[in-house]
C-alpha cells in the first residue's frame, strides 16, 4: 500500500486531505502538524510522497523542503510550485 505524508499545521485541512486520499486512492495517511514533525516522520517512515503546506508558523514549506534535501533519507522528494496563489491572482479582478 501506497503511504503519504501530509504536513499542514490546520487540523481540518489535514483531515479533509487524508480522507480524500483515503477514499478515492486507498493510501495509507501519516500527519505532522509542522514542519519539523513532518521532518522527523519522513526520515523514519520513508512514505511514496508528501503533501505539504506552504505557510505554516515556526517552519514553513520551503524551510522544510530544503532541510529535507540535506538529509539522505528524505533527499529524494521533489516539489511542485503551488499554483493556488497563481491561479487566483489570475481569476481576480485587477
Amino acid at each position: 500500500m501506497r503511504r503519504v505524508l501530509i504536513i499542514d499545521d490546520e487540523d481540518d485541512i489535514r483531515e479533509v486531505a487524508a480522507l480524500s486520499l483515503e477514499a478515492t486512492a486507498g493510501w495509507q495517511i501519516l500527519t505532522a502538524s509542522s514542519g519539523a514533525e513532518g521532518i522527523s516522520i519522513a526520515a523514519a517512515e520513508q512514505p511514496d510522497a508528501i503533501l505539504m503546506d506552504v505557510m505554516m508558523p515556526g517552519v514553513d514549506g520551503p524551510t522544510t523542503f530544503s532541510a529535507m534535501q540535506q538529509n539522505p533519507p528524505t533527499s529524494p522528494y521533489s516539489s511542485l510550485p503551488p499554483r493556488s496563489r497563481e491561479l487566483t491572482s489570475a481569476a481576480s479582478p485587477d
